[in-house]
C-alpha cells in the first residue's frame, strides 16, 4: 500500500514515511533510512518526516547527533508536539552528552504523559549518569509504581531495537552501560 501511494503521488512524503517504517520492521534499515530521507527531501519542513526519521536514528549507534539535529528542526516547526517527541529527543540528547537538556526534555514528556513509564526510566538513567542519585532513585521508584514488572534489561529490549536487528546498528557496550545506569538508579536488572 505504501509503494502504491508513492506510485500514485511520488511528490507526497506520506507514502515514503509509511514505507520507511515498514522497511524498518522487516529488517531493511539502510533502505528505510534512504526512503525516510526522501520524505524529508520532498518536504523539508514536514514535522512528521523530520521527527519520524529522528525517532528511528536516536537508537542507532553513530546517528544520535543527526537525530538531535532533526528533532531540533522538527520542534522549531511544531512547538506543540506529541509527548513522544521530548522522550525521543531527550534520549538522543543524553546520548550526545547534553544531559541537563535531556533532563528538561524528559520532564516535559512526563508533564505531557505522566502515566508512561518510559520518560521516567530515561530520566532515571540521565540522573544516574549525572551522579544525582537521589533524583535517579526517585525516578526509578516512580517507574516501579507505574510498571512493577519492568526491569532495566527488559527496557533496553523493548525500546525500538526490534527495528534494529542488525548488529552494525547496535552498540552492545552502550546497551550494557545504559542497563548499568538504570540498575544504579534502583531498577532491577
Amino acid at each position: 500500500m505504501a509503494e502504491r501511494a508513492i506510485n500514485m503521488d511520488p511528490s507526497n512524503p506520506a507514502g515514503y514515511q509509511a514505507l520507511g517504517n515498514l522497511l524498518f520492521l522487516i529488517d531493511q534499515p539502510e533502505r528505510a533510512i534512504e526512503v525516510r530521507r526522501k520524505a524529508i527531501e520532498l518536504a523539508p519542513n514536514n514535522f512528521v518526516s523530520l521527527g519520524g526519521l529522528a525517532c528511528r536514528l536516536r537508537y542507532m549507534a553513530g546517528a544520535e547527533q543527526e537525530a538531535v539535529e532533526l528533532f531540533e528542526r522538527a520542534i522549531r516547526l511544531s512547538p506543540k508536539h506529541p509527548w513522544w517527541v521530548p522522550v525521543c529527543y531527550g534520549f538522543a540528547l543524553h546520548m550526545v552528552g547534553r544531559k541537563e537538556e535531556a533532563v528538561a526534555a524528559m520532564k516535559r514528556a512526563i508533564d505531557q504523559k505522566p502515566r508512561s513509564a518510559t520518560p521516567h526510566v530515561q530520566l532515571a538513567a540521565v540522573y544516574a549518569d549525572l551522579g544525582r542519585m537521589n533524583e535517579a532513585k526517585a525516578a526509578a521508584k516512580e517507574v516501579k509504581r507505574l510498571n512493577p514488572k519492568l526491569t532495566a534489561s527488559r527496557f533496553v529490549k523493548i525500546r525500538p531495537f526490534h527495528d534494529l536487528k542488525r548488529d552494525s546498528f547496535r552498540d552492545p557496550k552502550r546497551d550494557a552501560w545504559y542497563i548499568n545506569l538504570l540498575v544504579r538508579a534502583g531498577m532491577p536488572e
